[in-house]
Parts: C-alpha cells; sequence; structure tokens
C-alpha cells in the first residue's frame, strides 16, 4: 500500500477515504484530474461545478482571497456560501484543549465517538 503512494495528493485522499469510512460517511469523492474543466484558480473551480452540474459552491473564510471575488461563479449562476466551522471543546485525555486542528487529533482523544461530536450529538 505505501509504495503504491506516489504524491502527497494520493496520501491525503487515502487518510480521508479511510476516515470517512471510520466514521461511516458516505459521499462521492471526484478526482478534479478525472475531469475535462480547465480554467485557474476561481475559474477551475467554478468549471469543475459547471461539469458537474452544481448550483452551489461551499468553501471556507480562507479561501476568499484565493477566489477572489464570486463573480465567476455568478456569471454561471452558481451560489457561493461561505461555511462558518464553529469548533466544540474535546476532551484530550490529560491535555489542553487545542483549537484548529486536524481531525486526527479529534479521533486520537475521541475514536468513534467523533462522528457524535462532529454532528453535534454530544
Amino acid at each position: 500500500l505505501i509504495e503504491d503512494i506516489m504524491n502527497l495528493s494520493q496520501l491525503n485522499k487515502i487518510i480521508i477515504l479511510k476516515i470517512c469510512k471510520m466514521l461511516n460517511l458516505r459521499t462521492e469523492f471526484i478526482n478534479a484530474q478525472d475531469l475535462k474543466s480547465t480554467g485557474k484558480k476561481k475559474e477551475l473551480l467554478s468549471n469543475i461545478c459547471l461539469e458537474l452540474g452544481a448550483k452551489e459552491y461551499i468553501s471556507v473564510p480562507g479561501s476568499k482571497d484565493y477566489m477572489g471575488g464570486n463573480d465567476e461563479f455568478e456569471n454561471k449562476k452558481i451560489k457561493v456560501n461561505i461555511f462558518e466551522f464553529k469548533q466544540k471543546k474535546y476532551k484530550r485525555g490529560k491535555n489542553e484543549f487545542i483549537p484548529n486542528l486536524s481531525i486526527l487529533d479529534l479521533l486520537f482523544y475521541n475514536g468513534l465517538d467523533t462522528k457524535k461530536l462532529i454532528i453535534n450529538e454530544k
């Protein structure tokens, strides 16, 4: 398995798919490289949305600079929504809570209860 990993993107994909399987999260993943869309930055993102038939693009606050405005999306009638993640504190054993760590930290300390924490069941 490890010898099959050629780049960081492949490693990230494997980790994300494993985490989704652990937490029983079901969604379809599509590699942008498998699509025909072209362009750079927001043009590429909006073209991918068009190719996939998306009417909405959900992003995070940190990508506002990268996107440089929503005009590319608006011209293609794609609504842009910015998702503001509100992180809850979680137990980290005897360690102090540190905000904005990866989901791996949450998994290491909370195991399968991670899904409950994410979807606000706890």
